[in-house]
């Protein structure tokens, strides 16, 4: 018996459990706006005729350097003004000392997401270089006191050991004061300019290979201060909308040791964001087995749309929801516009086997269900659907939708309906990079097919059944509904009932029709002789008088030759 309670309740905190992880989650979009912030680190030494190039969504801006050699932060300058350019031809400039750039950075949409800055470089790898205590470096003869290093008539090393590699270029700074002598500064081993006045002084050193910082005095007399050392120097992008990701890679040609390292980026946040956790009035992004809920509000989720593998039980999105979900293929932004680069379909799974997507209102819904199979039923807005294996059984009792976003995208298809049968229209796209069997009715409104449906379906029309190509198989055309065959693939059986109308004037390619069944009152039209009836026409309840055959003028049939 003991045993017994055990168990069962070992199973009571498994649903406990269960129920603590799956449950309704709705999106209020409440997270605080964060722009991005990407880092490249510029390193080595830069000569005539190098370039570097920073690119967004495969568009360039590239600088090349002129006939002297470059600092590091030169370099940084350069790219920045390059990026921040709004020039409109390719033009030669003195950004620094008569670079050529291509076009203006700001000129291309994409990059106006952010604004270029350039600075010294990272971390600083000097430890207490403000001589706050009398520790880290070795003196020889110099000496600590008073927040300075300090010499009397030295001519040996003030040193500390740093980590460093060879070949690559460092930003040193350091205050001097001076009343003697000279002091030049080294960086494993190299070194730099021999210093006689007091100032600031900033200089790039390419390191030896060595693993000291040294300061050698000649007879120095004076103070050093505000030792900073640095690798490089960096170009920030700041994005210049809070919440709006951007991708910008670099690469470069250098005869030298010149290079542009990424650095992992601050990623943008905000209300925009579906992986955003305060988006959500759970506090939580869903996660497996959720319900998830857009019912009210007017905030767009466009960003972290790529969330698969969570397998969430369904999907709803109510009229009172009138924002937009995803992002359009052709963006336009700033005024421009541009093929979107970054993901546009909200890429999420449904649990195996369950009805998944309800979409009710919406001037856009972009949905990827990658891999599993899902029960789409769309009531109104405009929806936008792609997969990459899983069939998806669609129901569009109204709106608009979109399969295989214009071709680019796949989408795999089983049973589609399209329009309510009690009345409500819809209107379907099947693109031509749509797979699956696909079994089609069209009930109220219009579907545009663009590829074949499949060896064996059957397209049942009610509606208006548009096809642009592919191989058919069986199209059934009933009642007032209306066939419009455009494409050249072959149609093995059409059948029109009552006073449906089968309609090839549109397309004037060859088109063969093996088997054309038509019942009384239904019309075929081919004024342009473009369709080859394999196996004739068959009047099935009547004659020639009882259907409306249209050919080309002047020819004549006989009912055996129908």
């Amino acid at each position: 018996m003991r045993r017994r309670n055990l168990f069962s309740g070992w199973l009571l905190l498994c649903a406990l459990a269960v129920q603590a992880i799956a449950g309704d989650v709705f999106w209020i979009a409440n997270a605080p706006g964060v722009p991005q912030v990407t880092k490249f680190t510029i390193t080595g030494v830069w000569v005539a005729d190098d370039d570097s190039t920073i690119t967004v969504n495969g568009k360039p801006n590239t600088v090349t350097y002129g006939a002297v050699s470059t600092s590091t932060s030169d370099v940084a300058a350069a790219i920045a003004a390059a990026l921040n350019s709004n020039d409109t031809s390719t033009t030669t400039l003195d950004l620094i000392s008569d670079e050529t750039k291509n076009i203006g950075g700001q000129q291309i949409t994409e990059f106006r997401d952010f604004t270029a800055t350039a600075s010294s470089g990272g971390l600083d790898l000097i430890t207490n270089g403000v001589f706050s205590a009398d520790s880290d470096w070795t003196k020889n003869s110099w000496t600590i006191g008073s927040g300075t290093a300090n010499a009397t008539t030295v001519s040996d090393d003030l040193e500390q050991t740093i980590v460093i590699v060879e070949g690559r270029s460092y930003e040193l700074v350091f205050d001097l004061t001076r009343s003697a002598g000279s002091v030049t500064a080294k960086i494993g081993g190299t070194s730099g300019t021999s210093r006689s006045t007091a100032n600031t002084f900033t200089e790039t050193i390419v390191a030896g290979s060595g693993s000291l910082i040294e300061f050698t005095g000649v007879g120095f007399t004076g103070t050093l201060d505000n030792v900073v050392l640095k690798e490089g120097a960096v170009v920030t992008l700041t994005g210049t909308t809070d919440g709006r990701p951007f991708t910008a890679t670099s690469s470069e040609t250098t005869a030298g040791t010149g290079a542009i390292a990424d650095a992992t980026p601050t990623a943008a946040s905000g209300p925009n964001h579906w992986t955003t956790a305060t988006n959500w009035d759970t506090g939580v992004v869903p996660a497996l087995g959720d319900d998830v809920y857009f019912t009210q509000g007017n905030i767009d989720c466009l960003y972290g749309l790529d969330d698969s593998g969570k397998d969430l039980n369904s999907f709803t999105r109510e009229p009172g929801y009138t924002g937009k979900i995803g992002l359009p293929k052709l963006n336009t932004d700033h005024g421009k516009t541009y093929f979107e680069y970054r993901t546009t379909h909200l890429q999420i799974e449904p649990e195996t086997g369950g009805d998944f997507f309800r979409i009710h209102g919406g001037a856009r819904t972009n949905i990827n269900t990658f891999a599993e199979a899902a029960n789409v039923t769309i009531e109104s807005g405009n929806v936008s659907l792609i997969t990459t294996s899983g069939v998806i059984t669609l129901t569009a009792l109204g709106g608009t939708v979109e399969c295989g976003n214009r071709g680019e995208d796949a989408c795999v298809l089983g049973t589609v309906i399209c329009g309510d049968p009690s009345g409500g229209a819809a209107t379907v796209n099947i693109s031509k990079s749509c797979t699956g069997a696909i079994d089609l009715t069209v009930y109220n409104g219009t579907a545009v097919v663009d590829v074949a449906m499949g060896g064996t379906e059957t397209a049942t029309v009610y509606g208006h059944l548009i096809v642009e190509s592919g191989a058919q198989n069986i199209i059934n055309v009933r009642k007032t509904g209306k066939l419009t065959y455009n494409g050249p693939g072959t149609l093995t059986t059409l059948n029109t009932y009552d006073t449906a109308w089968a309609d090839f004037s549109k397309d004037t390619r060859a088109k063969t029709i093996t088997n054309v069944n038509m019942w009384k009152g239904t019309r075929f039209s081919d004024p342009f002789g473009v369709t080859t009836r394999t196996n004739g026409i068959d009047a099935e309840d009547g004659g020639l008088q009882d259907v409306k055959i249209e050919t080309v003028i002047g020819r004549t049939w006989s009912e055996t030759g129908l």
